[in-house]
């Protein structure tokens, strides 16, 4: 009996041994998840500095001036990816795209706010956002001061006809010369486009040009002539003198 006792006895001091080896292995565990967790957050954020230091080291060489000097752009990158749904990183990538494209440091941290309303009211990413901006802008002749007014352009054509801003940008860039020659505006431009696209016309604009299947849009007095389509089977014929003659 007094065996048995024993071996019940070490039977229990078996179990809670175990237990406590299980809850100390349990807590081990614990423990490294939680420091490989911490070590990977370190990383990350390591890394996305090291993104960030490099975008703006790239955005001061295309500004062609030193890194020092481009401090302001650095602060509204990192206060933007701080209070917008954009990283730092994402802004430096609009401020680089604005740079490429002619903006000085002052017209750059003019633009940003505009140019994160349009991205984020097109869903596109910020260098597109830039790019298509200011490509509007230089393509219309317009100052870096005029961007809130091309902004407010593309995102009522993306958000209240067919058009999406990549649509937009192919279109526009194609329209926009003629456009300006016979001195047809933006917002005149973007409604012609966007009439022709709620149509199902997926073309371009062209002041004069060879083309089959024309169709006008009178714009103020002024006619543009939309490319309908070109058969491929045949020769273009040449539309000038039709198009002195129509308008």
């Amino acid at each position: 009996r007094r065996q048995r006792q024993m071996c019940i006895r070490d039977s229990g001091q078996g179990a809670q041994l175990k237990s406590t080896l299980g809850s100390l292995a349990a807590n081990y565990i614990g423990v490294g998840a939680a420091i490989y967790g911490v070590s990977r957050l370190i990383g990350d954020a390591a890394r996305i500095s090291e993104d960030f230091e490099a975008a703006q080291s790239n955005l001061a060489a295309i500004m062609g001036v030193s890194k020092a000097a481009i401090a302001p752009l650095t602060e509204d990158a990192r206060r933007y990816g701080a209070t917008t749904a954009f990283t730092a990183s994402q802004v430096s990538d609009l401020q680089t795209e604005l740079g490429k494209l002619g903006f000085s440091m002052k017209e750059v941290r003019d633009a940003t706010p505009d140019v994160l309303s349009l991205a984020a009211a097109t869903g596109t990413d910020l260098g597109n956002a830039a790019t298509i901006a200011a490509q509007t802008l230089n393509a219309f002749g317009l100052e870096a001061s005029e961007t809130g007014r091309i902004v407010d352009v593309i995102a009522k054509s993306a958000n209240l006809s067919a058009f999406d801003i990549d649509t937009f940008s192919a279109a526009m860039s194609n329209a926009a010369p003629s456009a300006k020659a016979v001195g047809v505006d933006v917002e005149r431009a973007a409604a012609a486009l966007s009439l022709l696209v709620d149509a199902g016309i997926p073309c371009l604009l062209y002041t004069s040009d060879a083309a089959d299947d024309l169709l006008c849009v009178d714009l103020g007095g002024r006619r543009i002539i939309k490319k309908k389509k070109i058969r491929t089977s045949q020769q273009p014929r040449d539309i000038t003198n039709d198009n002195k003659h129509a308008s």
